[in-house]
């Protein structure tokens, strides 16, 4: 049932996915009023005949998104880094402990090797604002809003650093 790839290393592979998604018309009068946040996975290194199939996507965490908004605990407004703390808790404890399966004595350990998202997700995911509005809105770079209409090459790019984050924030 797994591919080479899992026989070798014997750890399943998970590709994790972010995104935020509308349960309304998007273009009605509601719109953001039901606008989910979801985050899901794949094990990648299943058969390709297995991650064909929708039954292979597997729902982690989904939570609205105006929540990360608009509601504080203790005083602190709710984050993604408080959606993902037990996620990452049970990624840690999958990598470190692993999990049995079936009625076997092997136990199966697993790893998050990528993470797939839109520029809004990967916004939202980095703490930055959720709007490409902003004169820099790019995450990766300092290129105001104006030059990027007319920027066709990155030789002259300032890209994002730490340091240059940590310095902005």
């Amino acid at each position: 049932m797994y591919s080479s790839s899992y026989k070798r290393n014997k750890i399943l592979n998970s590709k994790l996915f972010y995104d935020d998604f509308e349960t309304v018309n998007p273009l009605g009068s509601k719109t953001g009023a039901h606008k989910l946040g979801v985050i899901y996975f794949t094990v990648e290194n299943l058969p390709s005949i297995f991650n064909a199939c929708l039954q292979h996507i597997h729902l982690v965490a989904l939570c609205y998104a105006s929540d990360l908004k608009t509601y504080t605990i203790s005083g602190a407004s709710i984050t993604m880094n408080d959606i993902l703390k037990p996620i990452v808790n049970d990624i840690q404890k999958l990598e470190s402990e692993g999990i049995q399966i079936g009625n076997t004595d092997e136990k199966v350990f697993g790893s998050i090797t990528s993470l797939s998202h839109d520029n809004l997700a990967a916004n939202s995911l980095h703490g930055m604002i959720e709007s490409f509005q902003g004169n820099f809105y790019c995450r990766m770079c300092l290129t105001s809003k104006p030059d990027t209409q007319n920027l066709y090459s990155d030789r002259n790019v300032v890209y994002r650093t730490n340091e240059l984050n940590e310095e902005h924030c």
